[in-house]
């Protein structure tokens, strides 16, 4: 397709409750000013477009047997068609794989995660090449108040999967971590970026 009139660089964003910006203080969600995509819109200023696809629950390729709609691989297709032209995908995913319903270890998470990059990779929205950024989330909030098997199961899970995302994600994306910094979780603004080349 022909993009010779829209000359805004164009970032889509996509993700979980993170991306969304869910506020567990208020059940509901941070403001323009708290939201990483929208704080990544005002530092790029004018001549860029940053679009916001975070759902709390979303995952990168589980279709959830509570409440549908949530898989991530099954909507990336038609969501990056939906807002071509793209010049960057940002993919925060895979906090949601590592729910005990899901019995996925960080290998198998990992493996789904980098199918799902490789389908956006392969997606025909993109204005040159891809340029697709992942994102992993290290550690489950330390200060989580009700600690179970399940929890400790979910704990262990979210740490080794940033070791599986640098296995697979050099090879066709840039990889970073993002980390909790100290403070009070589970809000998302404890999160700090650390990039890795």
């Amino acid at each position: 397709m022909d993009y010779e009139n829209i000359t805004e660089r164009r970032i889509l964003v996509f993700g979980d409750s993170n991306t969304y910006g869910y506020d567990p203080e208020r059940d509901g969600r941070y403001g323009e000013t708290e939201r990483y995509p929208c704080r990544i819109q005002a530092l790029l200023g004018p001549g860029w477009t940053v679009i916001e696809e975070g759902l709390p629950g979303r995952t990168a390729v589980f279709d959830d047997p509570v409440t549908e709609g949530l898989c991530g691989l099954s909507y990336l297709t038609p969501c990056m068609m939906s807002h071509a032209p793209l010049d960057t995908l940002v993919v925060m995913l895979g906090t949601n794989d590592t729910k005990e319903r899901f019995g996925c270890n960080a290998y198998l998470i990992a493996q789904g995660i980098g199918r799902l990059l490789k389908k956006a990779a392969d997606t025909d929205a993109w204005r040159d090449k891809p340029d697709i950024l992942a994102v992993c989330l290290r550690l489950l909030c330390p200060h989580t108040r009700v600690w179970s098997s399940a929890t400790l199961w979910v704990a262990d899970v979210r740490k080794r999967l940033p070791l599986w995302h640098r296995n697979w994600s050099p090879w066709f994306c840039s990889w970073v971590r993002a980390f909790w910094t100290q403070g009070a979780c589970p809000a998302w603004k404890c999160i700090r970026w650390m990039a890795y080349t």
